[in-house]
């Protein structure tokens, strides 16, 4: 038993210590770019977050701006506006309308993103002339997984795709597929809209964190002994 509160206590400070750096980011979305109803795509800006993308995947007269890439949200009833600094983390903090608080994603959600983020998925139109009504779809299948809507309606095949190619679509994705999100304020330090972001060694970086933390307890164990 106390090894196993050492232990939940140090993955608390896994958590805390995967999500401490604050990027400075700012976001932006262009008509041509999004599907409606408020949500994605949105651009990000970060100096240091976004280099992985397919160019398939950004928006051709972004991709001169350093770390600009293409996201969707994950709470459907926050905003974006004067979003100035974001944390990593695997869940959305408040968690939107449905899922818990904080909320973490679903393996199918972080697939999703990721084969889109690769310029891969399946179905989607990545010119600009017919963009709009793929990212509505995408979007909506990302707040259906995330149980921000009570049906996946539009982008339902989206949902069903994911589910048919992702083992345990629903369970925690923890970092898989390099999928993680970004957890944005503002100036004040209040809430707005989280948001995806693709990097590929993400999950990596979880599992060593983790790795790590358990050789810790286990020294600390024998040094109880």
């Amino acid at each position: 038993m106390k090894l196993s509160k050492e232990l939940a206590v140090l993955a608390v400070c896994g958590l805390v210590a995967t999500s401490a750096s604050a990027y400075t980011v700012s976001v932006d979305r262009y008509a041509a770019y999004y599907g409606g109803h408020g949500g994605g795509e949105f651009s990000v800006y970060s100096a240091d977050l976004g280099g992985a993308y397919s160019p398939k995947a950004l928006v051709s007269y972004l991709t001169s701006h350093t770390g600009a890439f293409q996201s969707f949200c994950l709470e459907e009833n926050e905003g974006f506006s004067d979003t100035t600094t974001a944390t990593l983390n695997t869940a959305a903090v408040l968690g939107g309308l449905g899922g818990g608080s904080p909320d973490p994603i679903c393996r199918a959600t972080a697939w999703l993103y990721q084969q889109f983020a690769m310029g891969v998925l399946s179905g989607y139109d990545y010119s600009a002339a017919g963009r709009n009504a793929s990212a509505e779809a995408l979007q909506n299948a990302i707040w259906a997984l995330e149980n921000e809507l009570g049906a996946a309606s539009y982008g339902a095949g989206l949902v069903a795709l994911a589910v048919a190619n992702v083992t345990n679509p629903y369970a925690d994705a923890n970092g898989d597929f390099g999928v993680m999100v970004l957890n944005m304020y503002d100036a004040s330090g209040r809430y707005r809209q989280d948001m995806l972001v693709y990097l590929p060694d993400g999950g990596a970086t979880l599992v060593l964190l983790g790795t790590s933390l358990v050789g810790v307890a286990l020294m600390r164990r024998k040094q109880l002994a």
